[in-house]
């Protein structure tokens, strides 16, 4: 199980509008969705790895002063390759994120793997929605959920599902400065 650390100053920051996707990114993204079979698991595998290049950028401009790093992500890992299509962990100082991606919330409802949240290789501090543009060739940041929050809020509500957790939108807070303080 992880501890959710309480010295979480150093990840409050404020939400930009839109963060630029390059060409190296979608390079990066491809390279990695080619290695997954079937072509729905590919696209996926591929939105991910652009909500990790967006997401390591937006942290890397807030967080100067810190090492950010997605060389464990389960997205580049060869042996989770067909297991887990969200991008964790990414590292930053003690914290570990889970990237969440999707071409659109246009159903407003973030499906997270149940094994991103009860596996301790994968569970994470912060789950992270991350909205990719593909076309636009940027990505936001929708919102963020803390885990405890994220427990809290799994264990109050009926799962449908046998594989993942279905979260609304409206759980992940757009306000940063206020998960840490809650």
């Amino acid at each position: 199980m992880i501890n959710f650390p309480h010295n979480t100053r150093d990840l409050i920051t404020a939400f930009p509008e839109a963060i630029e996707l390059e060409s190296e990114d979608f390079d990066r993204a491809k390279e990695t969705s080619d290695r997954v079979i079937g072509e729905a698991r590919q696209w996926q595998r591929y939105i991910a790895a652009l909500a990790v290049s967006a997401l390591e950028k937006w942290l890397k401009v807030r967080l100067r002063d810190k090492t950010i790093s997605s060389n464990n992500c389960s997205l580049f890992q060869a042996k989770y390759i067909n297991l887990i299509d969200v991008a964790t962990p990414i590292q930053i100082g003690d914290f570990r994120l889970c990237a969440i991606a999707a071409e659109r919330f246009t159903d407003e409802v973030v499906t997270i793997p149940k094994a991103a949240i009860e596996l301790s290789e994968f569970a994470a501090h912060f789950y992270i929605a991350v909205e990719v543009l593909e076309e636009e060739e940027e990505a936001i940041v929708r919102g963020i959920l803390r885990r405890d929050r994220l427990l809290a809020y799994c264990q109050s509500q009926p799962q449908n599902s046998e594989w993942n957790y279905e979260i609304p939108l409206d759980e992940f807070d757009t306000q940063i400065d206020r998960l840490f303080y809650d």
